[in-house]
């Protein structure tokens, strides 16, 4: 996990007493905020129903996610990007590192999100926690 400052303690505090679990890290990304938590208590972060979803969007007046937390990052890339048919995931390493995230024409935009939402989501989250220097959605076939 990264410095805790006041803000991030408050955060994560609010989290875990609205859900019971604790998170692993968390990011602001523009209108939304983004946990990372244990993929065991991935059920329990978001509540039968989605309860907590919802009572954390209320508390945060933001639009909220729960990702699985991973090991490394090609594994953090196949989670997150797991709902994206055909998904492939291809990490160069030289001086930086680079993923790439190669799809199907057809997967292309739910790849990168509206607005450019969930391609962004996946930098910060990958900078922050892997050192991961550029994220890029590429069709591959």
């Amino acid at each position: 996990m990264t410095e805790i400052n006041n803000e991030s303690f408050q955060i994560l505090s609010y989290f875990e007493s609205i859900t019971g679990v604790q998170p692993v890290d968390w990011a602001e990304i523009e209108d939304s905020i983004l946990f990372l938590v244990e993929p065991s208590a991935m059920g329990k972060a978001i509540g039968k129903k989605a309860s907590n979803m919802e009572l954390l969007r209320k508390t945060f007046k933001k639009n909220v996610e729960i990702v699985e937390n991973a090991p490394d990052l090609e594994s953090f890339l196949r989670r997150y990007f797991r709902n994206i048919e055909g998904a492939d995931i291809k990490i160069k390493k030289n001086n930086k590192t680079y993923a790439f995230v190669v799809v199907p024409e057809n997967m292309r935009g739910a790849a990168i999100g509206r607005a450019g939402n969930k391609i962004k989501k996946a930098k910060v989250i990958a900078k922050k926690r892997y050192d991961c220097d550029s994220v890029k959605v590429v069709v591959g076939y």
